[in-house]
């Protein structure tokens, strides 16, 4: 099964495109670095056709599930203040570091 997939980008205004497949919010691509924030279920096809890009993928069931964490040294080098590093989604890691 082929799905057709969209990136929707202000490419002045913010720091992320938002990947859809049809209505549906499927991941958060980073335009400054190569991260990929993406729903499991869509994983497999977009992988294959990004194959040729060196991405880090970091994989969810669901973009608000809070199941995420990360170093904060690490975090607060590169990325704007997030409230919760020890527990967050992919929806919060987007909103934050959107602008």
């Amino acid at each position: 099964m082929s799905l057709n997939y969209h990136v929707d980008i202000e490419i002045n205004a913010e720091k992320f495109g938002v990947l859809s497949s049809k209505e549906k919010i499927i991941g958060y691509v980073h335009l400054n670095y190569p991260i990929i924030f993406l729903e499991n279920t869509y994983s497999q096809q977009i992988k294959s056709i990004l194959s040729s890009y060196d991405i880090q993928y970091i994989m969810v069931n669901t973009l608000d599930d809070q199941s995420l964490s990360v170093d904060p040294e690490i975090y607060n080098t590169y990325f704007d203040y997030m409230r919760d590093l020890d527990n967050f989604s992919a929806d919060d890691f987007y909103f934050y570091n959107l602008i």
